[in-house]
């Protein structure tokens, strides 16, 4: 029964840790942007990224450039104040300044949680078997690498220069290094270069001669608080110094460096969040592993043999054995023969590209030409001056020249009217712009000064995007512009005989009323009442002369009708001019009873 519960247990426990959220707080010493402290934040990034049952969270004390009492108040009452409310269940601390100040401020106790640190080279100053802590060491293991630098040199050093910030992690380093000197019991001479501006730094290196190296551990910011970039401050160094660099940064070991133990903050932090995530799983504490890297070229410039090295160390820049003793030489050999390869090579392209250029371009200059000549339009070529550079035989034709002509120089402008001369320079200055075209139709005058209406297509001759000529197609619309010209004359021709033609019938349709109101209105009085003889013969004479006037205007009426059709036929025939006088006189007289006019008098002369 105990083993069945002790395996439920730890199936309950195994089930809890890998369905349940768990929040992870990494607090940096440092701040963003310096190398180290990236390093470590990527690699925990990286180990908790892809867990969906991890929460991770970010903060940085900034302890190089705010080192003060008051900003540390200040970042634990923000940090209290924030991850109150959310439950924190395991801290990270990168470096020694983030381990104090969560011990000092008693983090870990507030919140009941372990704390796993990383970038601690001194863990024996910390209670670490007593309390919930548990880390990756930084273990630099000075003594070897002290040891190592000294027998590069044949242990013939004067000064061991090593560069250190004023920090808390720097002046446990210092002290470790110092104490390291005193174990080794050598006559070289350790010199601390601490709390300097950078100015003052670099001042200080360019001093430093003779039998001397520099060692440099990297700094965040100068004695004024004031941001370095370690790797930048590291490269000025170098610039500077007229002895072997020696330094911790990977960054800049093969940029002047001669070497040093490096290590990387990416795997530091990587190897800390999987602790922080189970740290039941390894031991409290192990410690980081690191390697040895050289640069070939800056040993060599100092005359520093490799044989010295320590063993398993990494050899960057070191050329091949055949080429070690010229090497400098066979380079530059090397990179005149590839120059000059190059060169060559690139040659030979430009020319077989060349001529493949040209073979198509002549290619295609021999299609344009045949089908030009095809084309019954104008197809032509100018420069920008208006110079023809081509023109078809049916150009050449129609404006009267010939090749002879053509190969003395004709110009656009010889044969544009001069009503036109000065569009057409307009428009080519629109082309020429990429402005938009609107009106590209102009009045040519051959050589025999006929004039035609041309309509021209053009568009851009271009060399590497630069304009060069105009290339365009005329379009001969003479006759088009005179059938529309027609066309508009017949259109008003036919309007205007429409319009008389309506005024006509609209004048016939009056004048048929009249009549017919006399014959209906006689007739009628002829058989509603007792009518005198005379009365009848007046009527009847009324009746007749309206009928005349109504079958008159029915022939006009006709022979409108035939003068549209085109089959009306003209008779010359004798007209007797008093009688038709009379029958006139006899209409208007009955018009002027109708329309009510009895003081217009009506006078009929047939003398």
């Amino acid at each position: 029964m105990l083993r069945y519960f002790i395996c439920f247990s730890l199936s309950i426990s195994t089930f809890t840790y890998c369905f349940s959220t768990k929040n992870i707080l990494l607090i940096n010493s440092y701040h963003p942007g310096f190398t180290w402290t990236d390093g470590i934040t990527d690699g925990v990034v990286e180990a908790v990224s892809g867990r969906s049952n991890l929460n991770l969270y970010v903060e940085y004390e900034d302890a190089k450039r705010f080192p003060d009492l008051a900003s540390q108040i200040r970042f634990k009452e923000y940090l209290l104040k924030k991850y109150n409310a959310s439950k924190v269940d395991v801290i990270i601390t990168s470096d020694n300044s983030a381990l104090d100040f969560v011990i000092e401020n008693r983090l870990d106790k507030i919140w009941h949680v372990p704390v796993v640190f990383c970038g601690i080279s001194n863990p024996e100053d910390y209670d670490i078997d007593n309390q919930n802590y548990y880390g990756i060491l930084e273990t630099d293991d000075w003594l070897p690498i002290i040891k190592a630098i000294l027998q590069i040199h044949n242990n013939d050093l004067d000064r061991f220069y090593f560069i250190s910030e004023n920090s808390s992690t720097g002046r446990i380093r210092d002290k470790i290094v110092q104490r390291c000197f005193n174990d080794l019991k050598v006559k070289t001479k350790l010199t601390f270069l601490t709390n300097y501006s950078v100015e003052s730094l670099l001042s200080e290196v360019v001093q430093i001669n003779g039998k001397s190296v520099i060692y440099y551990h990297g700094i965040g910011v100068d004695s004024y608080g004031n941001p370095v970039v370690p790797e930048n401050l590291g490269i000025e160094l170098v610039n500077h110094s007229n002895v072997p660099v020696y330094s911790s940064y990977r960054n800049i070991i093969g940029k002047g460096v001669a070497g040093g133990y490096v290590r990387s903050g990416r795997i530091h932090g990587t190897q800390t969040a999987e602790l922080a995530i189970n740290p039941d799983l390894i031991p409290k504490t192990s410690a980081q592993q690191g390697k040895f890297v050289f640069d070939y070229t800056i040993l060599k410039k100092f005359n520093l043999s490799l044989n010295n090295l320590p063993p398993d160390a990494e050899v960057i820049n070191k050329p091949q054995k055949i080429l070690e003793e010229y090497h400098r030489e066979a380079e530059a050999v090397l990179v005149f023969i590839l120059i000059l390869l190059i060169i060559i090579l690139l040659l030979i392209s430009s020319i077989i590209k060349r001529n493949r250029t040209e073979k198509k371009f002549k290619e295609s200059e021999t299609r344009f030409r045949e089908f030009a000549e095809l084309l019954p339009q104008i197809v032509f070529e100018i420069d920008l001056t208006g110079k023809f550079l081509f023109v078809n035989n049916h150009g050449l034709e129609k404006f009267g020249f010939d090749k002879e002509d053509f190969n003395h120089g004709i110009n656009l402008f010889d044969i544009i009217y001069k009503d036109d001369k000065a569009r057409v320079r307009e428009n080519i200055n629109k082309l020429i712009s990429r402005s938009l075209v609107e009106n590209s139709v102009y009045c040519v005058e051959s050589k025999d000064g006929n004039k035609y209406l041309y309509e021209i297509h053009p568009t851009l001759i271009l060399r590497d995007d630069k304009p060069v000529g105009i290339r365009g197609i005329g379009i001969d619309i003479t006759s088009q512009k005179q059938f529309e010209q027609e066309l508009i004359k017949a259109r008003k021709k036919a309007e205007e005989s429409d319009r008389l033609k309506s005024a006509f019938l609209a004048n016939m349709s009056h004048e048929i009323r009249t009549p017919l109101n006399s014959i209906v209105g006689f007739s009628y009085l002829l058989s509603e009442r007792n009518l005198t003889e005379d009365e009848i013969k007046n009527m009847t004479k009324y009746i007749r002369t309206s009928s005349d006037h109504l079958l008159m205007l029915i022939n006009d009426i006709i022979d409108v009708s035939k003068i549209e059709a085109g089959q009306l036929e003209l008779s010359l025939n004798k007209v007797n001019i008093s009688e038709l006088m009379a029958e006139l006189s006899s209409y208007l007289e009955h018009e002027k009873i109708r329309c009510e006019k009895e003081n217009v008098r009506i006078i009929l002369k047939t003398d």
